[in-house]
């Protein structure tokens, strides 16, 4: 005799979802962040991994509806375009659509040097209204920043991918030894080495006095 029997079970037809919300599309992995690259987001399914694909590798549990995975980018290139892709599952084993989000990776310092003013360069009477600031580097659009003591906050002065150039005017500053520094960074955060330079202001014109003689 032939018996009915049934198999007790669930149906899962819902997919989960899984976005990259941060950081924004084209932010830089640079130097600074290349072995520690956050990328946050959401998801669905709770308890559930977040699988990390493309330029990256690694996995982080969804909780509260977010994940969060600091990834070590540090062995992939340089590259104007880094993708990396996420993937979620449900228990049920269905996939959430993958989403993929392109980064830039740019790691390299840039370059400058401060030609001018030289060090222990000397401001007077005759040059106080405009001393040059100038010397090659290498990004341009980005500014070159001065921090000169006597000055309202920083002096910027552009690169044009080639070079620097620009003249300050020291009349209304203090007389006496002024050490300044120079910063340049990149679009991605690298940063060149600090420079400082030693110059000296005097406008104190030297004078000489004639005694009258004396007769023996």
């Amino acid at each position: 005799a032939a018996f009915p029997f049934s198999i007790g079970g669930w149906k899962d037809t819902t997919l989960p979802t899984v976005s990259i919300t941060s950081p924004a599309a084209g932010s830089y992995i640079s130097k600074a962040n290349r072995s520690s690259f956050a990328v946050a987001g959401e998801c669905s399914e709770n308890g559930n991994l977040v699988t990390f694909a493309g330029a990256a590798s690694g996995s982080t549990t969804c909780t509260g509806g977010h994940f969060l995975k600091s990834l070590d980018m540090s062995s992939v290139a340089d590259s104007s375009s880094v993708t990396i892709a996420v993937d979620h599952q449900d228990v049920a084993h269905n996939p959430a659509t993958q989403d993929t989000r392109s980064f830039k990776k740019d790691t390299l310092a840039p370059s400058f040097t401060l030609t001018n003013p030289i060090a222990d360069f000397q401001i007077n009477n005759a040059n106080v209204g405009s001393v040059t600031f100038s010397g090659p580097c290498s990004d341009g659009g980005r500014d070159i920043v001065f921090n000169i003591p006597g000055f309202t906050g920083p002096q910027s002065i552009s690169c044009d991918g080639t070079a620097f150039s620009s003249n300050l005017n020291f009349n209304g500053k203090p007389d006496g030894t002024i050490t300044f520094t120079a910063n340049f960074t990149d679009e991605a955060g690298n940063a060149a080495p600090t420079v400082t330079r030693t110059i000296t202001k005097l406008l104190n014109e030297p004078s000489l006095t004639f005694d009258a003689l004396l007769e023996s």
